[in-house]
């Protein structure tokens, strides 16, 4: 078995059983979740199965490693190379502390990558070469960004 594939599955499996196992304490320890709440769990399901096919078919960066800084980050690129998501947990955020600039790999240098979130369309040599700022500025802060290419 393959080192990258391994790592793969356990990212995932990593993040997707952390959900299960916190939703299962949630309902089995006394605390009651709200409506609002369980369609919110719905929606992490849903948007988790959606970007399922690109966190275990495509590529994966680690771009920020937990044990060289407080935030750890890392990229899966799509086969195809149109899609890519970006993971970025904040572990201890340190006060009033720099911005966090995080450079993607893999990309398609000459391509246009649009953040399903905003709207806004970059450059994936702008994406590879200067990064996005990420502010940690709260505890086990936890972003999923989606691109896909133009």
């Amino acid at each position: 078995m393959k080192l990258k594939y391994f790592l793969r599955g356990l990212g995932a499996g990593t993040v997707f059983a952390t959900l299960i196992m916190l939703v299962a304490y949630m309902l089995s320890g006394g605390y009651k979740l709200t409506d609002e709440e369980i369609e919110e769990v719905k929606e992490q399901i849903v948007r988790y199965h959606e970007l399922e096919d690109v966190i275990h078919h495509g590529d994966m960066y680690r771009l920020k490693s937990p044990f060289d800084s407080n935030i750890a980050s890392w990229e899966y690129v799509s086969e195809d190379g149109n899609i890519v998501i970006q993971a970025i947990y904040t572990i201890m955020c340190k006060v009033q502390g720099p911005l966090c600039k995080i450079k993607l790999k893999g990309l398609d240098p000459d391509s246009e990558y649009v953040d399903t979130e905003t709207g806004k369309i970059y450059g994936g040599d702008v994406l590879m070469n200067i990064g996005l700022n990420y502010n940690a500025c709260k505890d086990f802060k936890s972003t999923i960004k989606v691109f896909k290419k133009k």
